[in-house]
């Protein structure tokens, strides 16, 4: 187990930033749709 925790620190760590980045953006794309939501340009 501890040799499979060391295996995966590597990984997260380079996973992270990516993932924030993807959070960031869906984040981004979610307020922008919101935002033409509540327009109402959308739908």
């Amino acid at each position: 187990m501890a040799k499979g925790n060391k295996d995966t620190t590597p990984k997260t760590d380079k996973t992270k930033p990516l993932l924030n980045l993807k959070e960031k953006r869906a984040a981004k794309a979610a307020k922008r749709t919101e935002r033409k939501r509540s327009r109402g340009t959308d739908s």
